[in-house]
């Protein structure tokens, strides 16, 4: 796995979980490491496009949390064999109108915009930690009072649109051979288009 934005945030609170997990290790030579990679989380505060279609090994899952997103809009067309995941949208209560919508749908937000959200339903002003240190500890604390207070994942889509089923059968039939949802082995070629 990959974790970009592992430096500072909510990023390096992920990167130093799963590295005491021993589920994956730090590099910083994305070009080198991105190919091999599995499972990619993106979460910086960069406005840059800096992964690239190339960048992707066939069958990865990649997570952009940010907000834009780090990964390039091509992607979409040119590597099908990549499910991209927008990350950070949540379903607030009630799928209440917030009066602003930043490409989302009606009663979604940005995970960043409901943590104060969140802390100010809980009355807890102070219960956000000061700058870039963000520990898990805080994390949990965080997702629990957003559960209690009816915040959810929103349905996860790709590039601004829904991931159906549909969607999640076609990515595992390539991604993963033998997949249940995989094509039999005698039909692969003929299934490559799906």
């Amino acid at each position: 796995a990959w974790v970009t934005g592992a430096s500072s945030g909510i990023g390096e609170a992920i990167a130093r979980e799963l590295v005491g997990r021993g589920l994956i290790t730090l590099g910083t030579d994305a070009a080198e490491a991105l190919p091999g990679c599995d499972v990619i989380v993106s979460a910086t505060s960069s406005w840059q496009h800096f992964l690239q279609a190339s960048d992707f090994k066939s069958g990865a899952l990649a997570c952009d949390v940010s907000r834009p997103g780090n990964l390039s809009p091509a992607l979409e067309a040119e590597r099908p064999d990549v499910m991209v995941i927008d990350g950070g949208i949540v379903a607030v209560p009630g799928a209440a109108e917030l009066g602003w919508r930043f490409g989302l749908a009606q009663g979604t937000a940005f995970a960043c915009m409901c943590e104060p959200m969140i802390l100010a339903l809980r009355k807890c002003y102070q219960a956000a930690p000061p700058g870039l240190e963000v520990s898990l500890d805080y994390a949990a604390d965080l997702d629990g009072w957003a559960r209690a207070q009816g915040f959810r994942l929103a349905m996860l889509q790709s590039f601004g649109r829904p991931i159906g089923d549909e969607a999640w059968h076609r990515f595992a039939a390539r991604a993963v051979p033998g997949h249940p949802a995989a094509p039999p082995a005698d039909r692969t070629e003929q299934c490559q288009t799906l």
